[in-house]
């Protein structure tokens, strides 16, 4: 019937597997997106802002983002921040968190359980570093 079929691993349902459709059996799914460290040369920086550019369709719900930090090499993670949302005038959404802290290294965890086909394009963060001549940039 020209059908994929997939099976719940906890309830047995079979259900139709469908690509446009980002629930399970009307449940919104969960997915966690968990970048590798980020180092500046073994030196402490200020975390500024990070920004993360979505490749979105309008009204994809993209607040729903919640960011956590480790700051330990990604062995514990703090409190989540939820994302704040802007768009510009060419309608592309950005989704960016502000004053993340302090660290040697960091690992970001995003959260989200948005109704969404997420795909990231990619991105950046602003950063500080007190102690050298190079006083901060992007990454």
């Amino acid at each position: 019937y020209n059908k994929c079929l997939v099976g719940d691993s906890t309830s047995g349902n079979i259900y139709s597997l469908d690509m446009t459709n980002f629930t399970e059996n009307t449940v919104a799914i969960t997915r966690t997106f968990v970048s590798h460290p980020f180092y500046a040369s073994g030196l402490w920086n200020f975390l500024n802002k990070l920004q993360i550019d979505f490749d979105n369709t309008a009204g994809a719900g993209l607040a729903n983002w919640t960011l956590y930090v480790s700051r330990d090499g990604g062995r514990t993670f703090g409190t989540g921040k939820t994302a704040v949302v802007q768009v510009d005038a060419n309608g592309f959404t950005t989704v960016y968190w502000n004053r993340l802290g302090i660290a040697k290294c960091f690992v970001f965890k995003l959260v989200t359980n948005a109704n969404i086909f997420p795909v990231i394009l990619g991105a950046w963060a602003t950063y500080s570093n007190p102690a050298a001549t190079n006083a901060g940039g992007n990454v």
